[in-house]
């Protein structure tokens, strides 16, 4: 007869975690369907400084940018952007409105980190966002897959992972939240994380730094109140 070793232990650890992300999304959302939740966290479920720390750590752990994109409303995620690049300033920290210099690629990549607002749980997700320059401004263009399939990603991947331990956030895989709470339901990533699809483009346009904004380097806009799609990839 077999021993079960220690994979057994991480299996039945995660069992667990997925029990108990099931159990307050249903607590939150009846029916398995994204709307206005019937309960809600008394209390937000990590501190106001968690995202930035987290930022933080990553920056000293990784040759990366890590931008805080906050919560699109009251029931989405904040995400902590990890842009895999040594430059100065980065598209995505552009498109929300810093005053960094302009990235000369016109392509990067990374790993996007999601803090549940539902409940204190995180998940990892790689992008890609691609610049189209015309004149003084560039539509950016993300896409979204589900999980990480770059394996170069990989070194991001076990810093984030073991950084959201240390700050003890549940790190949800993609392959559990795209599965329904009910039968029927929306996926879970909806449920916990966000509105829009797992596997998704979104557009928007930027004013590039000391072109339309002005000589003295600053944003002149933000992408993010501009103009936006969501589709599925």
């Amino acid at each position: 007869m077999g021993t079960c070793g220690a994979s057994c232990g991480i299996t039945k650890t995660r069992e667990r975690e997925r029990e108990a992300a099931t159990s307050v999304a249903l607590r939150a959302f009846g029916d398995g369907r994204r709307g206005t939740p019937r309960w809600w966290p008394p209390a937000p479920v990590f501190a106001p400084d968690a995202p930035e720390r987290l930022a933080e750590a990553l920056r000293g752990a990784l040759p990366c940018r890590a931008v805080v994109v906050p919560a699109a409303d009251e029931l989405a995620a904040t995400w902590v952007y990890i842009v895999a690049t040594m430059a100065d300033g980065s598209w995505v920290e552009l498109r929300e409105g810093a005053a960094v210099p302009r990235p000369e690629s016109c392509e990067e990549r990374g790993l996007r980190v999601g803090l549940s607002a539902l409940h204190r749980a995180a998940t990892v997700q790689e992008f890609t966002l691609r610049a189209s320059v015309e004149g003084d401004a560039a539509w950016l263009e993300e896409s979204r897959v589900a999980g990480v399939d770059d394996r170069r990603l990989q070194l991001f991947v076990k810093a984030s992972q073991g950084l959201l331990r240390t700050m003890k956030f549940t790190t949800l895989d993609a392959a559990f939240l795209e599965g329904p709470a009910l039968p029927g339901a929306d996926p879970l990533w909806a449920l916990l994380f966000d509105g829009e699809p797992m596997v998704s483009r979104s557009g928007s346009w930027v004013t590039l730094p000391g072109l339309a904004g002005g000589d003295d380097g600053q944003q002149g806009q933000s992408g993010r109140p501009q103009v936006g799609l969501h589709e599925p990839a």
